[in-house]
């Protein structure tokens, strides 16, 4: 609405022949090239959005590496007679836990908070240079700092990594508090130096 009204005014202009039709349909045609490049970007963002997510979802390389994660930090401080179950049940829960995590702390509104995609309050930003790349690098960095460091997520991986404690019976849950921000900031860091190579979002090296 506020382009329309923008391009209502410069229709105005000219019929109080205060400006001229060519100035105005050069006008009229910058705002419609702006809108679309505007939908562009939002639309690749959406899609990158989904590739993160299922990469967070569905890797085995990222479950391999939280497993080995857990199984170092998490297994290795328990008693002794409960390691090798502690090992066994990180294997088979690793894949769930970052399927929730995929489903429930990442979306497509992330597009909306780097202000790629518009809201009431947010405008696009200027990219330059390979656009995919930028759209990707950005919504990685925004994870790392505002996804994997946040309170909420950190405290859903301590309750999940307690149910892993749950289910062979011992309790850790001061250790899953510990161990929890540790995982998150190591998901993190193997998005940000993995996720957009693997999407084929970034193909320099």
């Amino acid at each position: 609405m506020e382009k329309f009204g923008e391009f209502l005014g410069a229709k105005g202009c000219v019929d109080l022949h205060l400006c001229s039709a060519e100035a105005v349909e050069v006008e009229a045609e910058e705002l419609e090239a702006e809108a679309h490049s505007g939908d562009l970007k939002c639309s690749v963002c959406d899609l990158i959005m989904n590739e993160l997510q299922s990469v967070v979802e569905n890797s085995t390389k990222l479950d391999t590496l939280v497993e080995n994660f857990l199984q170092k930090d998490l297994c290795n401080n328990l008693p002794a007679s409960f390691q090798a179950l502690c090992n066994a049940t990180v294997v088979q829960e690793t894949p769930a836990i970052l399927f929730a995590i995929g489903q429930k702390f990442l979306g497509a509104d992330d597009c909306v908070k780097i202000g790629v995609c518009q809201n009431s309050s947010l405008s696009l930003q200027k990219f330059t240079g390979e656009l995919e790349c930028e759209i990707c690098s950005k919504l990685v960095d925004f994870a790392a700092s505002e996804f994997f460091l946040n309170p909420k997520a950190i405290s859903f991986v301590s309750t999940e990594i307690s149910d892993i404690c749950t289910a062979i019976h011992i309790p850790c849950d001061n250790l899953a508090q510990k161990v929890a921000p540790k995982i998150m900031e190591t998901v993190g860091g193997f998005l940000a130096n993995n996720a957009c190579k693997w999407i084929h979002a970034c193909t320099k090296a």
